[in-house]
C-alpha cells in the first residue's frame, strides 16, 4: 500500500503515515518562500549576517526541513557524527546515504543513540547535502578554517559542524542561530510563531 501510494505521488498518504519526510519539506512556508530563503543564504543577503553565518543558516534551514532533525541535535553535532554509507537497496545500483548520529534532546530523554540518513534531493537548492557542501567549502577554502584532521580523534570528535564565531571547537549558540534565522524569515516575509 505504501509503495503504491508513493509511486502514484499521493504524498499525503506518506505524510499521514510518516513514511516520506521529503513529501512536504516546505510545510507552513511554501516552496516559493523556501527557495527565496535558500537564495538569500547562498547570495549572503541575510541582513546583518556574515557570509559564513548566512551559509551556516542555510545548513540549519535545509537539515531541519529535509531530514526532520531537531535544531538542538544539529547544534551539538560534531564532524565524527557524520558518515557516508552505500545502500544497495536504493535504486537500481544503490546510492550513497549521508548518515548522522543523534544522541539526545527532549524527544530522546533516555539518551539513546539514534541514526538518521538522507539521500541527495533532486533540486540541489533544497538538498541538505548540497547545503553542507557549500558551507564546508566556504569555511575551508574562503574563510580559511583548518580542514579537520581525520587521523586525530580529538579533532573529529570535538570540531563542531555548526561553529560559533569564536572558533571551530565551540558550537553555535541557540541565541545566535535564532537571531540569524529570524532575520532571514523577516527578509523574505515569512512570519511564524515559532522559528526554532
Amino acid at each position: 500500500e505504501r509503495d503504491t501510494a508513493i509511486k502514484a505521488n499521493k504524498r499525503s498518504f506518506g505524510m499521514d503515515h510518516k513514511l516520506d519526510i521529503q513529501a512536504e519539506i516546505e510545510s507552513d512556508i511554501g516552496k516559493e518562500k523556501m527557495l527565496e530563503m535558500v537564495s538569500c543564504c547562498l547570495k549572503v543577503k541575510v541582513p546583518s549576517t556574515s557570509p559564513l553565518y548566512a551559509l551556516q543558516c542555510n545548513v540549519e534551514l535545509r537539515v531541519t526541513h529535509q531530514q526532520g532533525s531537531r535544531h538542538d541535535d544539529l547544534r551539538s553535532e560534531k564532524f565524527a557524527h557524520m558518515f557516508a554509507r552505500d545502500n544497495a537497496s536504493i535504486g537500481q545500483k544503490g546510492m550513497p546515504v549521508l548518515c548522522n548520529v543523534r544522541d539526545g534532546g527532549k524527544t530522546n530523554s533516555n539518551g539513546r543513540i539514534t541514526y538518521s540518513g538522507v539521500l541527495q534531493y533532486k533540486n540541489p537548492l533544497l538538498c541538505s547535502i548540497f547545503a553542507r557542501g557549500v558551507f564546508f567549502l566556504f569555511r575551508w577554502k574562503v574563510d580559511g578554517a583548518k580542514f579537520p584532521d581525520v587521523l586525530d580523534a580529538d579533532d573529529l570528535f570535538k570540531r563542531c559542524t555548526l561553529r560559533s564565531a569564536a572558533d571551530e571547537f565551540s558550537n553555535v549558540s541557540y541565541k545566535a542561530s535564532a537571531e540569524v534565522m529570524k532575520r532571514l524569515y523577516k527578509e523574505v516575509g515569512v512570519y511564524a510563531t515559532k522559528i526554532m
